[in-house]
């Protein structure tokens, strides 16, 4: 994981929105806030003006590219210069955007489209999702925005278009021409008792919460396989913010987010940074596994302990439970070890 890369996307997927054990909203946030984050001073010209910075053939390679995905000519305007390229927004394009590396290739595009200016293959895919979200009604999209990243900064996406839009307060992803998955939000008070109830008997089991906050969020997450509610206890300036996810048809915890131990970033120097780096790329997996297998077990009822326990490769942090024949269990860790992710 490179620091200036992934680093920030595990930050975004953990502390935007608290969207921990979806990562929906990182998903949506645009790879220009991911990179233009920490920057400032930013100069911002037009594409034409920074030639002697952005060579004028990446810029037409960039649009080319941006065809080839919507079938929709576009011409890009304003460019902002970061550290690793450039953001060039799309004219025409709401909040569209393209971002090119300092090597001249496209690193990432976002647009967003009207439903009938999307091409038939992305239109049909899309209403599968909506279908499989909203079985019982006849849901339609006014606009879908598209997004395909060709770096590493989410391994699992590389290379992969996804298409969002939002249908009656939920955000329905596919992903690779299939529905990935949807985040819809929830009154509090329409949360099940028995669901409510099953997330703080996980929270009473964590030593680590030494006060237990009140619900504030709630969602329902939709996917091909399960049906999951996330539910969120404080909320980002509360002291123990904690979310559980539990399934909707068993009532069963399956994962949890301690935000409170989740090493913070913000207002820290390069060096400060680079040292929890070193100390998550360092992490020994054997004591990891020793302090995390029981603390999963005693609060989600998993025993892990026949699983291997290995680090995911350019993501420090983030470790995985696996073991032949059974789903495998994504954790994340801080630089001291901490157990605070599990999905």
């Amino acid at each position: 994981m490179k620091r200036n890369g992934t680093s920030n996307y595990n930050t975004l997927i953990k502390v935007v929105g608290l969207t921990a054990l979806t990562g929906i909203l990182v998903a949506g946030v645009s790879q220009g806030a991911i990179h233009a984050e920490s920057q400032t001073g930013s100069a911002k010209t037009s594409a034409s003006a920074a030639g002697k910075q952005l060579n004028s053939s990446s810029i037409q390679k960039a649009e080319d590219k941006l065809k080839e995905l919507t079938g929709k000519s576009f011409t890009l305007g304003k460019a902002t210069s970061i550290p690793s390229g450039w953001i060039l927004t799309i004219q025409g394009a709401a909040g569209g955007e393209v971002i090119i590396g300092k090597d001249g290739g496209v690193q990432s595009i976002s647009v967003g489209l009207k439903w009938s200016d999307l091409n038939a293959s992305a239109q049909v895919a899309m209403q599968k999702a909506l279908d499989a979200v909203f079985p019982a009604s006849s849901a339609k999209a006014d606009t879908v925005s598209m997004r395909i990243d060709y770096t590493d900064i989410n391994p699992k996406v590389k290379n992969k278009l996804q298409l969002f839009t939002e249908v009656n307060k939920t955000t329905i992803v596919v992903t690779d021409g299939k529905f990935d998955y949807a985040n819809g939000a929830l009154n509090t008070k329409d949360v099940p008792a028995a669901a409510l109830q099953a997330a703080k008997s996980v929270i009473a089991k964590m030593e680590s919460v030494k006060k237990a906050e009140a619900l504030t969020q709630a969602f329902l997450i939709t996917k091909p396989d399960s049906v999951q509610y996330e539910l969120r206890f404080g909320g980002p300036a509360s002291q123990y913010p904690v979310s559980v996810k539990i399934d909707k048809k068993t009532n069963k915890a399956a994962g949890f987010y301690l935000g409170y131990l989740q090493d913070q970033y913000g207002n820290k120097s390069g060096a400060e940074i680079d040292k929890l780096m070193a100390n998550l790329k360092n992490a020994d997996m054997n004591k990891l596994k020793k302090t995390a297998v029981p603390q999963i077990k005693k609060s989600l009822g998993m025993d892990l302990s026949s699983y291997k326990l290995a680090k995911v490769a350019n993501e420090p942090g983030n470790a995985v439970f696996t073991k032949s024949g059974a789903p495998s269990i994504i954790i994340s860790y801080n630089s001291k070890g901490e157990l605070y992710w599990v999905n």
